[in-house]
């Protein structure tokens, strides 16, 4: 491998280390605009030159330029960034987006080099979240301006590390050059610029082009950087595993996995004590295993808000003074952060019942059901939901049956229904030693005098090692209060149920 760069790579960059820093950094750019395909038309990473040796190589997506590097020698570096998230002066250029009311201020930052490499972590994180606002922004477009020009094998050399060398070493054939005459790429080009490069612009609401793209499809694991990366952070865990840990039958996990992957969201509902939010945790760890992705839990609860799950205005009091910011909410933060990642990510809604759902979810409850789309959040900006990420709720129906649900909440989950699984108790005590048949005996007559399986009384509260020293306790003291409220009219139903009488059946 040669260090040397080829044209225009050589008017570009001062060596073969700054390329490598700028494709590294195109890299990232493309991931988290989610492109996996290097002739996305949303696309355009392109060469352009003004003169005889000054090169630009730079990603647009959309209508706006994203990155930029300018030679000779990476003389200036174009970073778009959300204004909001930049304390500098006026002591470096830059050009502000066109933006629609009540939408935040994004401007192309023209930097020295020295400011951008390498990024420091507050100007990365700035950058990376301006890519998620980009993406979300043009997610409908049909073509990136400057599509025309788009240099696909400059994307698939970001991947790929041998297509990179020699790129970098034999230059692009030919390329199909842009030249420049007062041409910005800052998403405000002039009539007489786009007449003279021929690009077709696509406004940003034309959905009049009934035309395909006639587009090579590449394989997603042709890309190196797209796909899960060998030493991920999350080990996989397979159904085999989940099936010992709970006693379902594989066949039946793999059902749930294919229904929360068939509806990018599932409730476990069940009664009391059948492991909803375990069986939650191993699903979503399955889900993500293998890959960059992660899973997060929240509960629910009567008091949770829109404004603590979506966005709303929280009182600030930093610097001593009061201030009413809108603040990004639990779901809001989570979507962002899945944007960054390849893989699936996972939040779990503990307790998904105890909320008032079509108020906490808000403009979620239509991407729920159209999961390609953005909304306009009632405070600002737009709500896209990343397609990588899944939801799994967990529903108690001693408190809420699924037949209170709201209607059009049920047709946007799958519902996966959990009953008292008393092969997982057997097999949990086989290594215990406890004598588990009785206990299996008398929770099956008593789950029957239940007569509703929306009440029946699960089997978690006796997944105990110890179970024989503190069975007595947890009887009297969590299943005879919970027969005592459900039976409260008909205190003889209980009776036959009371400790005093089911200890015989306990004793060796």
């Amino acid at each position: 491998m040669t260090d040397q760069l080829a044209e225009p790579f050589s008017h570009i960059f001062t060596d073969r280390a700054e390329a490598e820093w700028a494709f590294d950094l195109l890299r990232e750019a493309v991931r988290r605009l989610r492109v996996t395909d290097p002739y996305d038309p949303r696309v355009a990473l392109t060469v352009s030159r003004r003169g005889e040796r000054s090169y630009a190589l730079r990603l647009n997506f959309g209508g706006w330029l994203v990155l930029g590097f300018r030679g000779p020698g990476a003389a200036r570096v174009d970073l778009t960034l959300l204004a909001s998230r930049v304390a500098w002066d006026e002591r470096f250029e830059s050009v502000a987006f066109e933006r629609k009311e009540g939408e935040q201020e994004v401007r192309s930052y023209a930097l020295p080099p020295a400011k951008v490499r390498p990024l420091t972590s507050d100007l990365q994180t700035a950058f990376f979240d301006t890519l998620d606002f980009i993406a979300a922004k043009f997610s409908h477009w049909k073509k990136a301006t400057h599509w025309k020009q788009h240099q696909p094998e400059i994307i698939e050399a970001l991947f790929d590390p041998d297509r990179r060398a020699n790129l970098l070493a034999a230059g692009l054939a030919a390329p199909e050059l842009i030249y420049e005459r007062t041409y910005t790429a800052f998403g405000q080009e002039l009539a007489e610029e786009v007449e003279a490069y021929g690009v077709e612009r696509v406004a940003e609401d034309d959905d009049s082009t009934g035309e395909k793209s006639q587009m090579k499809t590449i394989e997603v694991d042709a890309l190196n950087g797209l796909k899960p990366a060998p030493n991920s952070p999350n080990p996989p865990l397979p159904l085999a595993e989940i099936a010992t840990e709970t006693g379902f039958d594989e066949a039946e996990l793999a059902r749930w996995v294919r229904a929360i992957e068939r509806k990018g969201q599932a409730v476990l509902y069940g009664p009391p004590g059948t492991g909803k939010t375990f069986v939650a945790q191993k699903l979503a760890d399955h889900l993500i295993g293998g890959g960059d992705g992660f899973a997060e839990l929240v509960q629910f609860h009567p008091a949770y808000a829109y404004e603590d799950f979506v966005q709303g205005i929280r009182p600030d009091s930093s610097g001593g003074q009061l201030r009413y910011p809108l603040v990004k909410g639990r779901f809001l933060d989570f979507c962002e952060r899945a944007a960054r990642r390849r893989d699936c990510c996972v939040l779990i809604i503990d307790e998904i019942n105890r909320a008032n759902l079509a108020r906490v979810f808000g403009e979620l409850m239509f991407l729920l059901e159209y999961r390609d789309r953005a909304v306009p959040l009632a405070g600002g900006g737009e709500l896209r939901l990343p397609a990588n990420v899944r939801l799994i709720g967990t529903m108690n129906t001693a408190d809420r049956s699924i037949a209170l649900v709201d209607h059009a909440l049920r047709r946007r989950f799958a519902f996966i229904a959990l009953r008292p699984n008393f092969e997982a108790l057997r097999r949990f005590h086989q290594s215990t030693g406890f004598p588990v048949e009785p206990l299996i005996a008398t929770l099956t007559e008593l789950n029957r005098a239940i007569d509703n399986p929306d009440y029946a009384i699960g089997i978690s509260f006796f997944l105990r090692a110890d179970l024989a020293d503190h069975l007595a306790d947890i009887w009297q003291m969590e299943i005879e209060p919970y027969l005592d409220e459900y039976f409260f009219n008909q205190p003889g139903e209980v009776d036959a149920f009371r400790w005093d009488r089911l200890r015989a059946r306990f004793e060796p």
